[in-house]
C-alpha cells in the first residue's frame, strides 16, 4: 500500500491520496504542515518524513512522505529536495545537470520486479544470482502478482486540473521505463553517481547538452 502525494508550488497545497476508509483525500496548505523525522513503531530503526496537521498541541492528521531509511541523512536529503522545490522553485532542486533524472520506475513490469528482487537479495554477482535464484524467482512472481492485484490510485478531476503541467515546461524530468535505466544510457551518469555517493564534490564533465539527450526519450 502506498499513498501518492502531490506538491503544488503554485497553489501552495499538498494533496495526499487516501482511500475513503482511511479518511479520503487530504488537501492542506504547505505552510500549515509541521514536518519532522518519524520512526517506525514495530521497526524502530526506520526513519521517514512525517507531515502533521496540528490544532494547537493536538495532531489532527498525519501522513508520511517517500521512502523510509535506516539513517537520518537520506531522509534529510529527501526533505531538502521537497523544501527547495516548494520554497525556492524547481530550478533549485538540482545542483548539477546529471542530478535531473529519476532513478526508480513504478511501472508494474516483470523487469522492474526482477530488478527489485535482485536488489533485495543483494545478488550482486552472477554466482549469487544462481545461488539465490529460488528466492529471486519467488520474490519476482509475488511482487508482480501484488502489482496486478492493486488498483492504481487516481486523483479526482479537480485535483488533476489544479496540478496540470504544461507540455513545454522546461523542468519536466524524464521517467525511466525500468529501474536504473538512465544509468546505462546517459553518458557519465554512472561515474557521477559513484562520485556523489563517495562524497566527491567534483563532478565529471557533462558530454554535450543533457537536455537534448532526453528530448525524445520515450517516443521510440
Amino acid at each position: 500500500m502506498y499513498y501518492p502525494i502531490r506538491f503544488n508550488r503554485k497553489t501552495r497545497k499538498i494533496y495526499v491520496f487516501r482511500e475513503k476508509r482511511d479518511g479520503g483525500l487530504l488537501i492542506v496548505p504547505w505552510e500549515e504542515v509541521f514536518f519532522h523525522i518519524g520512526r517506525g513503531t514495530d521497526m524502530k530503526f526506520l526513519r521517514d518524513i512525517r507531515g502533521e496537521i496540528l490544532d494547537g498541541d493536538i495532531v489532527k492528521d498525519t501522513f508520511a512522505l517517500g521512502h523510509c531509511a535506516e539513517r537520518d541523512e537520506p531522509v534529510k536529503e529527501m526533505w531538502e529536495f521537497i523544501r527547495r522545490y516548494m520554497e525556492e522553485g524547481p530550478e533549485a532542486v538540482a545542483e548539477h545537470p546529471l542530478d535531473k533524472y529519476v532513478e526508480l520506475s513504478v511501472a508494474p513490469t516483470w523487469k522492474n520486479c526482477l530488478i527489485s528482487a535482485v536488489g533485495f537479495t543483494n545478488a550482486t554477482t552472477p554466482f549469487k544470482r544462481v545461488l539465490l535464484f529460488p528466492f529471486i524467482g519467488t520474490f519476482t512472481v509475488v511482487r508482480w502478482l501484488v502489482f496486478k492485484s492493486c488498483k492504481q490510485p487516481v486523483f479526482p478531476p479537480e485535483v488533476e486540473a489544479e496540478c496540470q503541467v504544461e507540455p513545454n515546461d522546461p523542468h519536466i524530468w524524464p521517467i525511466p521505463n525500468s529501474i536504473g535505466e538512465f544509468v546505462t544510457t546517459v553518458p557519465g551518469l554512472m561515474s557521477y553517481a559513484i562520485r556523489k555517493a563517495q562524497g566527491i564534490k567534483t563532478p565529471p564533465d557533462v558530454p554535450g547538452d543533457l537536455a537534448s539527450q532526453f528530448k525524445d526519450w520515450g517516443k521510440k
